[in-house]
């Protein structure tokens, strides 16, 4: 018999309120038009970009920096991609 194992569900929550905060402030900046459009999209590819260089480049901090909070991101860099779910 296998034991689900249950993720922290707040970094999930923290991504997906930092992305709605970027479409939000566009939209209050700029209109609802092609340039909050493009200002969103430019800039929640940028904050994309963090995320993908803290989870591809995990293992460097965890060897040069050994503590639980690095290690907790060696241990789930897959997930701490994807949704969890």
């Amino acid at each position: 018999m296998t034991v689900a194992r249950t993720y922290p569900r707040w970094p999930f929550i923290a991504v997906l309120a930092i992305v709605a905060a970027i479409a939000g402030a566009s939209l209050a900046i700029f209109g609802s038009g092609a340039e909050a459009a493009l200002h969103a999209t430019r800039y929640m590819a940028r904050f994309s970009f963090l995320i993908f260089v803290t989870v591809f480049a995990t293992g460097a901090p965890a060897a040069l920096f050994p503590s639980d909070a690095t290690r907790w991101l060696r241990r789930n860099r897959r997930r701490s991609a994807s949704p969890p779910g």
